[in-house]
């Protein structure tokens, strides 16, 4: 019995809620097509892909070397501080892989801490690196993986040995962290970006993409008991059913990669550059979002917006001919098939989150009759004009050919 006891207990968290890394989990999110996207190529990091094997993976020494002389503490300083904590530090990953062993646990975080902070000093301090420079960005990817990940606190902490205890240690770490993604972060930053909690670096970004993702209900020109006693159904239609109704695209002409906006029948979205690496970010913030439950899922929102508007090739060759998506993926095909298998399996809908006033103010102008009838007779109109201009034009041509009018020389 005591043995059974005892094998129950070995998974079990002292504090659950302090789990941030975590594995990709199959049965909440479809990972056909995707796994390329989880999973580090050149660089490992933590206790899930820490042991990679690649090119790359050498520099982290040459790194940790660094971090020590730098600091001129030896070793033994930062492993004892580390070990202290090793509880804490098991609870940060769900689940911890069963076969590494303490010995393992504090050298992988000790190594790739320093590793990270070497990196993002380096980037913002050319003259002193390690690393050759055309490197940073080759890693930049595999560090927004979401099982490719060490708690910040742990950063924190050894940059603050390295440093000695200073008060402003931990804002330059973070300022250096976001210097270091600058290039790769969709949005224009407001000065310093304010200090948080940060679980780890993906956690971070994911602050600084969202930022600007949050509407306020009580500007909207309805009530909120009007938006949730609605019969109108909390789902979009297709772009080019949108479109068939009147409803025309734009690209937004915000910085913020977030912002959506529905104004005098026009929907307005952000540019989406589907390259490698927007890819692979995208992704990994759905992925986080998903598995970190008090975490709010703006990304999640977004992408199942996009997926409700691009159910077809057409409709995603729509939203690309008007600049809303840049494919760098080949084909339209590829688009919709990200996009379906990203939000397969996912638990959420657009009722929720900050696009849910956007939806239904979309519905309210689709499913209008007057609407409808505007955009029939638009189409209609359009469609007599072309007929009477074809008709003149025929008229005319046969005209010149039956010599009723000179042929203009």
């Amino acid at each position: 019995m005591a043995a059974s006891l005892a094998r129950k207990l070995q998974n079990v968290k002292l504090n659950p809620t302090l789990s941030s890394v975590y594995r990709v989990d199959e049965t909440r999110l479809r990972r056909e097509g995707l796994e390329e996207e989880f999973t580090p190529t050149k660089i490992g990091i933590g206790v899930f892909h820490g042991d990679l094997v690649s090119k790359y993976q050498p520099l982290k020494l040459a790194c940790f070397k660094r971090f020590v002389d730098r600091s001129e503490k030896p070793i033994d300083y930062y492993w004892d501080r580390l070990k202290e904590i090793e509880i804490s530090i098991r609870n940060f990953y769900s689940p911890l892989p069963k076969d590494i062993d303490s010995d393992e646990l504090i050298e992988s975080m000790l190594i790739d801490g320093s590793f990270l902070i070497e990196l993002f000093r380096g980037y913002n301090d050319p003259h002193n690196y390690v690393i050759p420079y055309h490197y940073f960005g080759l890693v930049r990817n595999d560090l927004l993986k979401v099982e490719n990940q060490i708690p910040f606190p742990i950063l924190e902490l050894l940059f603050q040995l390295q440093e000695g205890c200073s008060t402003d240690s931990r804002i330059e770490l973070v300022n250096l962290c976001v210097l270091y993604f600058r290039a790769r972060i969709p949005t224009t930053l407001k000065g310093n970006f304010e200090i948080h909690d940060h679980k780890h670096v993906l956690h971070l970004y994911h602050q600084i993409f969202t930022a600007d993702s949050f509407i306020q209900i009580s500007s909207l020109p309805f009530t909120l008991l009007e938006l949730l006693e609605s019969p109108q159904p909390m789902t979009i239609p297709s772009a080019t059913q949108l479109k068939h109704h009147g409803i025309q695209f734009q690209t937004s002409s915000k910085s913020n990669t977030m912002c959506v906006e529905f104004k005098y029948g026009t929907l307005t979205l952000p540019v989406i550059d589907m390259n490698g690496f927007n890819r692979a970010v995208i992704a990994n913030l759905v992925a986080y979002e998903e598995m970190d439950e008090p975490l709010t899922q703006p990304v999640t929102h977004l992408c199942s917006l996009l997926n409700s508007l691009m159910p077809s090739e057409s409709d995603a060759a729509l939203l690309c001919k008007k600049g809303i998506v840049v494919n760098a993926l080949g084909n339209e095909t590829d688009v919709v098939q990200f996009f379906t298998n990203l939000c397969a399996n996912l638990d959420t809908n657009l009722e929720e989150g900050y696009l849910c006033p956007i939806v239904y103010k979309v519905n309210k102008h689709y499913n209008s009759k007057f609407r409808k009838w505007a955009a029939k007779a638009k189409r209609d109109l359009s469609s007599q004009l072309l007929t009477d201009r074809i008709s003149t034009a025929t008229e005319r041509l046969q005209s010149l050919l039956q010599g009723v009018l000179p042929i203009p020389h």
